[in-house]
């Protein structure tokens, strides 16, 4: 108690415990030979018949044949020499006796571990349930990607529907669109057709009318003399003459008509190919969205087997690790 001023210390149950660390060996062989004979108190030894390459660490622990001490390593090694000179180690205490060399039969036994045999027992089956509860950690990495997968295949398909509708609304789709163009070029096509079918009417279209008054001026105009003559002749003349004029100003007139009419068809006709573009461009429009439209489909088909395996894998690993689970809390009981 930090308290100074009391005489009689208030009593207190105080438990206490002691960390002790405990050793397991990572050598593949723990049996080995002294290489060199040691010399009573000595701290180092030249040790073989191991595996090259494996690691003796500090603290692992080791017996010596013939001695009552458990040595343990100093400084961690790595072997290697060993089936022929060996290679030192480092220890604390010092041997309690000589160490004998191979030839006189002087063995070295590496302790696999510092755990009672029922204390390596619990320490397996909380070293397999820490490694379950790990391991199912990485399984519920598994799971979110899978619903990753599962929402990347939702926003595709989600596009996919948004697609199908610009090309299909009943009236506003470009479908609809394009198809209202459609409309729109054959009826200017229909205009031109008839404005063109004015001109060339057999008995009353303008062009027909213009020839036949061009026809008429012209047979005026040849029967009129070259040279002088008597007067009645002279007034007949110029009185086919200005018949002639008159069926010449009939025939411009006609011909003006149809020059009209054709400037009518042109406009039509110019009217059906910009509607017909316009249509045609409201078609590749809606191909365009549909090819869209595929492309999220095939996205949307390659989320979902992803979400799918990812799931599957998942589940898969669940039942491993509450198997595992299972079997570490039965050795725990």
């Amino acid at each position: 108690d930090s308290d100074s001023t009391l005489t009689t210390l208030n009593k207190a149950d105080v438990l206490v415990k002691f960390a002790v660390p405990q050793v397991l060996c990572q050598l593949a062989d723990l049996v080995g030979e002294v290489h060199t004979e040691g010399a009573v108190d000595a701290r180092t030894l030249q040790v073989k018949y191991f595996t090259d390459d494996q690691i003796i660490e500090a603290g692992d622990e080791f017996y010596i044949a013939g001695h009552r001490t458990l040595y343990t390593v100093t400084t961690g090694v790595t072997l290697d020499l060993q089936t022929s000179t060996g290679k030192p180690i480092s220890f604390f205490p010092g041997l309690e006796a000589v160490a004998p060399a191979a030839e006189h039969g002087s063995g070295i036994t590496f302790k696999k571990s510092s755990l009672r045999p029922t204390e390596e027992d619990y320490l397996i089956r909380l070293v397999g349930a820490r490694t379950c509860i790990s391991k199912s950690t990485s399984y519920y990495t598994q799971i979110k990607s899978a619903t990753d997968a599962l929402d990347v295949a939702n926003t595709a398909i989600g596009e996919i529907g948004a697609l199908i509708l610009l090309a299909t609304t009943a009236t506003t789709g470009d479908i609809a669109k394009g198809r209202a163009d459609e409309v729109l070029g054959a009826a200017a096509i229909v205009l031109a057709n008839a404005e063109f079918d004015k001109i060339v009417v057999a008995s009353t279209g303008p062009t027909v009318l213009a020839t036949s008054a061009l026809v008429s001026a012209l047979a005026l105009v040849n029967v009129v003399p070259v040279a002088g003559g008597a007067t009645e002749y002279m007034g007949q003349a110029a009185s086919d003459v200005g018949a002639s004029q008159g069926f010449l100003v009939t025939g411009q007139s006609y011909l003006q008509e149809a020059s009209a009419d054709l400037n009518n068809a042109a406009s039509d006709l110019r009217a059906a190919s910009t509607e017909l573009d316009t249509s045609g461009a409201k078609a590749r429009e809606a191909t365009a969205n549909f090819s869209n439209a595929g492309s999220h489909f095939n996205a949307a088909a390659t989320d979902l087997r992803a979400a799918g395996e990812k799931a599957n894998e998942a589940i898969s690993n669940l039942r491993l690790v509450g198997s595992r689970l299972q079997v570490a809390q039965g050795g725990l009981r």
